[in-house]
């Protein structure tokens, strides 16, 4: 709900969802849910070995050309 909370009406959100299966490799933008489980992941005992690390959570957008 960011972008609607930042004031995006809903035929301009409808758009960005739209536009976003051409800009998003994986076809969709992410969901609250997937960046969660990543947090969730860091914060368990089977992340202790892990430091220092940069995740990018953008279903492979960083590896684009953003359109």
């Amino acid at each position: 709900n960011i972008h609607k909370r930042g004031g995006m009406d809903e035929a301009a959100y409808e758009k960005f969802l739209e536009h976003s299966k051409t800009t998003h490799p994986i076809g969709r933008v992410g969901m609250p849910e997937e960046v969660a489980e990543l947090i969730f992941y860091l914060a368990s005992e089977k992340a202790s070995w892990i430091t220092g690390a940069t995740y990018e959570i953008d279903g492979g957008r960083a590896q684009t050309c953003a359109r």
